[in-house]
């Protein structure tokens, strides 16, 4: 499945965008994950709803890798944490686990098709997934990272996604300058 995405990528295949909820959407993944791993521990930081223009299934993929990719990498009753942080033009989705985080040598090569780290290569999956999800941010105009959870031990994985049209404006008073909504 993951070698098909990646040959539709490589083909040019365009991603649909609409509005999308993403507080929902994290919800649904979480409880998914709860379900999947009941031996860790999965929690979302709830804050105000963030609405981008993205594809629904392709976020869900998207999260899911990550949640998947930590669940992975932390051991029994690991935490994983999902936030969602709405910034002036954008929305930050992070994704932080406990375990035994990644390398500064390894940030960035691990979202290349079939690289795995040294401790990974253990851990099943065939070094798609994180290229699956570069991609899937790529084509919603947004960023993906990889670096060192900051509460301490573990990994974080942020992405930041432009918000919907309407959901910006909503941010915007006279003039272009931010204002805090509610």
């Amino acid at each position: 499945q993951g070698l098909l995405t990646l040959a539709r990528a490589d083909a040019g295949q365009r991603l649909e965008l609409a509005s999308v909820d993403m507080l929902t959407l994290c919800e649904e993944v979480c409880r998914q994950a709860r379900r999947t791993y009941p031996e860790r521990r999965v929690e979302l930081a709830r804050g105000p709803v963030p609405v981008v223009s993205g594809d629904a299934d392709s976020l869900r993929q998207l999260l899911w890798i990550l949640l998947d990719n930590s669940a992975r990498h932390t051991g029994p009753n690991g935490l994983i944490t999902v936030s969602l942080d709405r910034q002036p033009e954008s929305v930050r989705l992070s994704v932080g686990d406990d375990g035994e985080g990644i390398s500064v040598d390894d940030r960035e090569r691990i979202f290349e098709r079939f690289y795995r780290t040294d401790p990974a290569r253990g851990a099943g999956g065939a070094g798609l997934g994180l290229s699956i999800a570069r991609w899937i941010v790529q084509q919603h105009g947004g960023r993906i990272g990889a670096g060192q959870n900051p509460a301490g031990r573990g990994a974080e994985f942020t992405i930041d996604l432009p918000l919907a049209a309407a959901d910006a404006a909503l941010r915007h008073g006279p003039g272009g300058s931010v204002r805090e909504v509610a």
